[in-house]
């Protein structure tokens, strides 16, 4: 999965009803920007840059078709599912049914390279809407290979009342968006 480079990229952002999810993408614009990348170099996100929404974030290190370890979880995640998926292979998390398409899903927003923005139900007892918005980061070498999300409620949450978090079925994701490197399916 190769990192093009651009001059200045034009594009839509999605319509993001969270605060962080704005903020993210807004950053992640910067960065395209400063580097002229379509996926910027995951070591040029700073920290301190993304404080605002660090605690929902999440750094998922794709490897192959099944394998992709969640490298970082903020602590408003793990907070909310009351697990820690850090150097997990996140495809564990989902039914087995589902991990195929989410492996395809995932690929699409690497190689294309593309965003995506979606409000999604984690399934607890109980299932809340969480607006998960996606963007691809290359590594040292230049491959696009890690996704950084922000995943936050999309109204507030009693966490008390979630009940226990649960194997994630086939999710409805369709919501990728251009970052300048097209759409998946796109020739």
């Amino acid at each position: 999965m190769t990192n093009p480079c651009t001059n200045t990229v034009s594009w839509r952002a999605p319509d993001c009803r969270t605060a962080q999810g704005r903020q993210f993408v807004e950053l992640f614009r910067t960065l395209q920007s400063q580097t002229g990348q379509i996926a910027p170099p995951r070591k040029s996100l700073v920290l301190t840059e993304a404080a605002p929404f660090a605690p929902y974030l999440s750094v998922l290190e794709f490897q192959d078709a099944e394998v992709a370890i969640m490298r970082i979880m903020g602590t408003a995640l793990v907070n909310r599912r009351k697990i820690d998926h850090t150097g997990k292979n996140w495809f564990e998390f989902f039914a087995p049914e589902a991990r195929p398409w989410m492996s395809r899903y995932l690929q699409a927003l690497l190689s294309t390279p593309c965003g995506a923005a979606n409000i999604v139900s984690e399934a607890f007892d109980r299932s809340f809407p969480i607006e998960v918005v996606s963007l691809p980061f290359a590594d040292a070498q230049g491959l696009t290979r890690f996704i950084i999300s922000t995943s936050t409620e999309v109204n507030r949450v009693d966490l008390s009342l979630r009940g226990e978090f649960k194997k994630q079925p086939t999710p409805n994701l369709d919501g990728y968006f251009n970052i300048g490197g097209g759409l998946p399916g796109e020739a």
